[in-house]
C-alpha cells in the first residue's frame, strides 16, 4: 500500500473514530441539538507557491474529488462540524503525482430561514500532501484552516442539499529533492465549489 493511500486511510480512521464519540455526545448534550451525516462532491481548484510546480513552469490545476462530514447542530444558530475532504489527485509530469487530503473541525453559523438556510463555516485541521515523482517520493503535512459558506436546502424530514464554497490552506515541508535532505516551505490553497447530501438523525 503506498505512503499516500496510507496517510488518507490514516485520516479516514481517525475521524470516524473521533465522530464516534464526538457526534453522539454532542447531541446528547442539550435537547434541541440535532445531528447529521453527509457525503460532498466538490471542484477543486488548486495553487501552490514557493517552487513546487517549478520543475512543470506551473503552479495551478483543478480537479473534482469528494468529501465526508459529520455535524452537530446546538438551538437553530450555532454548530460544530467534523469533516474529511479527499482534496484531488494532480498530474506532476509523465511519471508523477501530486494528492492531497484535509480533516478539520469547525464552528458553523446558521441562519434558518422559512425555505433555505444560509451559514458561514471556519475550523481548523491537519491537512497533508503526497508527492510522487520518479525516484523522488515524499509527503508533507501541517495545520489548515478552512473558511466556507453555504445554502441549505431541506428535502424533506431527513436530507439536506447543501451547496457551499469553501478555501483551505495549509504549509508543507518537503525535501528540496530525491538527493537532497534541505527541506522547503510550500504554501497549499485549496477553493473548492460544490454540494453536499446530508442525513439529519
Amino acid at each position: 500500500m503506498s505512503k499516500r493511500i496510507k496517510l488518507k486511510v490514516s485520516l479516514i480512521g481517525m475521524m470516524l473514530f473521533t465522530a464516534s464519540f464526538l457526534v453522539p455526545a454532542m447531541a446528547n448534550a442539550a435537547n434541541e441539538r440535532t445531528s447529521y451525516a453527509g457525503l460532498t462532491f466538490h471542484q477543486i481548484d488548486y495553487s501552490e507557491d514557493n517552487g513546487l510546480w517549478d520543475s512543470l513552469n506551473r503552479k495551478e490545476d483543478s480537479t473534482s474529488s469528494w468529501g465526508v462530514i459529520f455535524g452537530s447542530r446546538r438551538g437553530k444558530f450555532l454548530g460544530t462540524e467534523l469533516a474529511y475532504h479527499d482534496l484531488g489527485s494532480y498530474d506532476a509530469g509523465s511519471s508523477g503525482e501530486i494528492s492531497a487530503a484535509n480533516f478539520s473541525y469547525a464552528l458553523t453559523l446558521s441562519l434558518p430561514l422559512d425555505v433555505v438556510e444560509p451559514y458561514l463555516l471556519g475550523g481548523f485541521g491537519f491537512g497533508m500532501v503526497s508527492y510522487d515523482v520518479g525516484s523522488w517520493n515524499d509527503s508533507g503535512s501541517g495545520f489548515s484552516t478552512r473558511l466556507g459558506l453555504g445554502l441549505r436546502i431541506p428535502l424533506g424530514e431527513r436530507f439536506n442539499l447543501s451547496l457551499f464554497t469553501e478555501k483551505v490552506r495549509f504549509d508543507i515541508e518537503l525535501e528540496s529533492s530525491s538527493w537532497s535532505s534541505t527541506t522547503t516551505t510550500h504554501e497549499q490553497e485549496f477553493s473548492l465549489t460544490g454540494l453536499a447530501l446530508e442525513y439529519r438523525y
